[in-house]
């Protein structure tokens, strides 16, 4: 059984095409209408729950090898069978299956809403891999034609199409494939290599490797050169979703070189744009952004099965008549009737939907979800000296990183550190928000990428970010800078910053630090690991005065003494520092015990909590304000003005701008200067400011504060203790989700 996916924007297009071909029948699903109109309008009335959903169509078709048939009732089970197993509530999710009969490959035609009536959305999100797995699970429980599925696909082992068959039949010739793939597999059993390294290994034997590499630094492959005959990867079982484990491509380090290799090659008359491998962009988009599947190895025509006497053990043919069990992905643009059958000029005639005339390796298409996805400018020209990290090491760095810091969930940050793109982001976002405080040209960018298009931030397991790799690649190429925060409600991740060798032999004779890592030449952080007694702003200010503290060493051992808020954000290992005079810098670790405590700094943790305790009661028993002389302005000592105050001033213009844009859109009656204050509070003291600094900050920041508020000191107060509380209760919220997926590593 095939399955062909594609998200679209529109239901009626496709409806009009599902139920428009001679014979079709609604066989299955959840819907009352009767026809594409009545469809498309039902469909729709969920829709308009959630309008900025731009895709909201999910399309599968699924496909039978031919001779094979269901009948009507059967075709209604396995669709309902189907979507289950793909996470979509057949109770739930809107949905039609519609049969095809017109072709010698029954098939059907399966329309969900990813809406729900709730308003929620099912998540599309590697649905090509899942659909592999059910349909092959299918296969079985409906007693199917078994097909062969990824695992079909061999290493180093090429795919034979009928005529190169039927040409050794005649001459006792072998296809230039078999001594190419001969030669990948004795190469890449060396184990891991730079590109460069690989090219040498092939040229020596007789084999010239081309790469693709695009403008932008994306690496799509090679293709070969062997007596005349020109092959892309996945002709010599080299695709380079395979290749890429063993040659490990690093945009910095090789772009350039290999860009001049590719020129090269074009000058003797070899191109690698037309051979290589068909780059395939990621399916795990956000919300609203399909990715495209490609479509790679067409080829005229092939035949089932391999030809063990006369080709390798392991070699098959490109597709196969008898079927490969599979998905086609892509998307769907509002209004056309047949994009997915349409995306295959091979197919069988009729509507096209099958794909079992063998003319499509489906494996390859597959590859959407893994292919790298970086695709940048090098900035490094020649190739270094020294063998950067592949995504395999960076996966292991992190792992590594993640175990020392123990938290169950991350916040990932991306910072830009290109000066000209952040003053171009900074003046059109000064444009967009005219009412709002501006951003100075060379105020700092910093992406959350796990704040969703709704706003909300969902928080990264350490899993999720290491399948995040890729993307973090990106940016890191484009000149970002990589930063994780640990969010952990049970335990404090202490920074010291800026170490120097000296301050790092410091650390390791005094404390237990839990990490020790390179954030550039001879500069090092140091993480320590710090039980919470409790969440609380008093415990906020504690953590806070103790990250001060450990930031002040002795002389020549570095520490950042303007360093403030314990929940921090440390750079993320095997990445590059992309600080101007940096020198790209990656970041290492240099010692590290996971999961450790530091006893000395938890007990100066409980010496900074008696302090703040101290300094509480000695408030509460001061003798107030007069009311009188709160009322006028002019005669209350505000203190000094701080450098916080600035962060202060432009949080509350912040929310002030998101209460207006509420108020605008009729959520809220009117600007409520208390509730912007409230919100202001609780977003300073999430990001781990403390409550002194907060409170300093307020009253001379917070707009006609003491207009609004006779007794100020003590609404401040009260502010500061709400805005505590609910970041609490969020905090268990979020240990609490966080509990259900942490699996303990």
């Amino acid at each position: 059984m095939k399955a062909k996916t594609v998200r679209g924007k529109g239901f009626r297009g496709v409806l009009d095409y599902a139920l428009k071909k001679s014979g079709a029948e609604i066989v299955g699903g959840n819907m009352s209408g009767e026809n594409a109109r009545e469809l498309a309008a039902e469909f729709g009335e969920v829709r308009r729950l959630r309008e900025e959903i731009e895709k909201p169509v999910w399309h599968c078709a699924l496909s039978l090898p031919e001779g094979e048939r269901l009948s009507s009732e059967q075709w209604g089970k396995v669709a309902t069978a189907f979507i289950t197993r793909m996470g979509i509530d057949p109770m739930e999710n809107q949905f039609v299956v519609v049969q095809h009969k017109d072709t010698t490959h029954d098939h059907a035609h399966i329309i969900v809403n990813r809406i729900k009536p709730d308003g929620s959305i099912w998540n599309h999100r590697n649905d090509v891999y899942k659909a592999i797995t059910t349909t092959q699970e299918l296969e079985g429980l409906f007693s199917l034609t078994k097909t062969p599925g990824r695992e079909a696909k061999v290493f180093a082992q090429p795919s034979f199409t009928k005529g190169e068959i039927e040409k050794h039949k005649r001459t006792g010739e072998f296809p230039a494939k078999v001594p190419v793939s001969k030669a990948i597999a004795e190469v890449t059993a060396a184990g891991p290599m730079d590109p460069v390294t690989f090219i040498q290994a092939m040229e020596a034997r007789g084999i010239e490797a081309v790469p693709n590499v695009s403008k932008t630094g994306r690496m799509n492959g090679f293709s070969f050169q062997y007596q005349g005959v020109a092959l892309k990867g996945s002709d010599v079982g080299a695709a380079w979703k395979k290749l890429s484990e063993v040659v490990q491509y690093e945009p910095d380090r090789d772009a350039e070189r290999l860009r001049s290799i590719k020129k090269t090659s074009k000058r003797r008359g070899i191109t690698g744009n037309r051979d290589a491998d068909s780059p395939v962009t990621s399916g795990a988009g956000r919300e609203g952004e399909g990715a495209p599947g490609g479509i790679a190895d067409r080829v005229g025509d092939t035949v089932p099965g391999g030809s063990p006497d006369l080709f390798p053990v392991g070699a098959g043919t490109r597709g196969a008549a008898d079927g490969v069990s599979g998905c086609y992905g892509g998307d769907e643009e509002a209004g056309e009737k047949a994009p997915l059958e349409k995306a295959n000029p091979y197919s069988d005639g009729g509507d096209g939907v099958s794909g079992w005339g063998g003319v499509v390796d489906t494996l390859a298409i597959l590859a959407r979800g893994e292919q790298p996805d970086v695709q940048t400018d090098s900035h490094l020209g020649e190739v270094s000296s020294v063998a950067a990290p592949s995504r395999n090491l960076r996966l292991q760095a992190w792992y590594k990183q993640a175990a020392c810091l123990g938290a169950p969930q991350y916040r990932v940050t991306v910072i830009d550190r290109d000066a000209e793109r952040t003053a171009e982001y900074n003046r059109r976002w000064n444009e967009k928000h005219p009412d709002e405080q501006p951003k100075n040209l060379d105020d700092t960018h910093a992406i959350n990428l796990c704040r969703g298009k709704d706003g909300e931030e969902h928080l990264w397991s350490a899993e999720e970010v290491a399948n995040n790799i890729s993307t973090l690649e990106y940016y890191n190429v484009n000149r970002y800078d990589i930063y994780v925060t640990p969010m952990d409600p049970k335990y404090h991740h202490i920074l010291i910053d800026d170490l120097t060798t000296e301050g790092v032999t410091h650390i390791k004779a005094h404390y237990t630090p839990c990490l020790i890592q390179t954030s550039s030449e001879n500069n090092f952080q140091s993480v320590i690991r710090v039980p919470r007694a409790e969440v609380s702003p008093d415990e906020q200010s504690a953590a806070n005065l103790l990250i001060q503290r450990l930031n002040h060493l002795p002389d020549g051992c570095g520490g950042d003494r303007g360093i403030s808020a314990p929940v921090h954000t440390f750079r993320m290992m095997g990445f590059h520092n992309k600080k101007p005079g940096r020198n790209n810098a990656r970041t290492d670790i240099v010692f590290y015990r996971p999961g450790a405590v530091c006893p000395a700094a938890a007990e100066e943790l409980e010496e900074c909590r008696a302090e703040i305790r101290k300094k509480r009661a000695t408030t509460a028993a001061a003798p107030r304000t007069t009311t009188e002389k709160s009322s006028v302005t002019a005669e209350i000592d505000f203190g000094s003005p701080t450098p916080f105050d600035a962060v202060f001033e432009r949080e509350w213009s912040r929310q002030a701008g998101l209460a207006r844009y509420q108020v605008a859109r009729g959520k809220w009656g009117s600007v409520d200067d208390s509730t912007v204050d409230f919100r202001t509070c609780k977003e300073l003291l999430r990001r781990g400011y403390g409550t002194e600094e907060i409170a300093s900050s307020f009253k001379r920041k917070s707009p006609g504060l003491v207009r609004r508020h006779r007794a100020w000191e003590d609404y401040i107060s009260r502010t500061l203790q709400a805005a505590g509380s609910a970041l609490a209760e969020a905090l268990e919220e979020c240990v609490d989700e966080a509990a259900q997926h942490y699996d303990g590593r």
